[in-house]
């Protein structure tokens, strides 16, 4: 089967789903070690027929493609997933530079990531910032697998421990701490999709902040000197009540490209 053949089926079968002729060519690239640019200049290249079939019969039942191909790219950087982690989402970048602008602002050395899943935030402020001593943390021993992986692809040294958020922190002088927890409402209905991911880093609790609560919580309850969060678009009034309240802190909100609430960030002046 030519590759362009093979896009065509894809595109056809996979009615459904926009990129269904960049995912083949995606692939392909991944199985012939081939750059993408070079097959797009050929797309009469002969492709495994078998490898095409099985591509086409999993995004039929909505396997996410990044798990089909085990990678999924984030801040310019290629991570490894597959079904022990969450897939890092785009609007997880801005997390990502928000501590990146704190980190600097504090000259900050040290760092913990919890909930780090594929160790996509943590991986990447050590690769952006090379002096920042990095812990990563999660409930997940499989997810810590994932991580540790993606550490070694990355040629970095961080520091993993699996920990119920602050349960085996045994530090708590980190400059800088940093969430994607899971913050989605245990009763909300998601697409197929999403459910092929680990419930365990989707799920918040019965309101889904539960999590996010606990987090924040930790954070003035140990030496953290600021504090970088993800939580679910509709959270923000919820952390807002609490951060009112309290003295002797600067804190702000950042929205995701859709212009949705998605994140806070909180600095100490004490």
């Amino acid at each position: 089967m030519k590759l362009k053949e093979a896009q065509k089926k894809a595109k056809l079968e996979l009615s459904h789903i926009e990129t269904a002729a960049k995912e083949c060519l995606w692939l392909y690239a991944k199985h012939s070690g081939k750059s993408k640019v070079a097959l797009i200049a050929d797309d009469e290249i002969e492709i495994d027929g078998a490898v095409v079939e099985d591509f086409l019969a999993k995004r039929k039942q909505n396997m996410p493609f990044e798990y089909i191909v085990n990678e999924a790219g984030f801040y310019g950087y290629d991570f490894f997933v597959d079904a022990r982690c969450l897939i890092p989402r785009p609007e997880t970048e801005l997390l990502v530079d928000r501590a990146l602008e704190i980190a600097k602002e504090l000259n900050a050395t040290s760092l913990l990531d919890i909930c780090t899943g594929s160790g996509a935030i943590a991986c990447t402020l050590k690769k952006e910032l090379p002096d920042l001593s990095v812990t990563a943390s999660d409930i997940s021993e499989d997810a810590l697998s994932v991580a540790r992986i993606n550490a070694e692809k990355l040629n970095i040294d961080i520091n993993f421990l699996l920990s119920d958020l602050f349960v085996n922190i045994k530090d708590d002088s980190f400059d800088i701490l940093t969430a994607n927890p899971p913050y989605i409402q245990n009763s909300y209905k998601l697409d197929t999709n999403v459910l092929y991911e680990p419930h365990n880093a989707l799920f918040g609790g019965e309101n889904g902040a539960e999590i996010v609560e606990a987090a924040i919580n930790g954070f003035f309850e140990r030496g953290f000197k600021a504090f970088v969060c993800e939580v679910g678009f509709d959270q923000r009034e919820r952390v807002l009540a609490r951060l009112e309240k309290l003295k002797n802190i600067r804190y702000g909100f950042y929205k995701d490209y859709a212009e949705f609430d998605r994140g806070f960030w909180i600095i100490k002046e004490y």
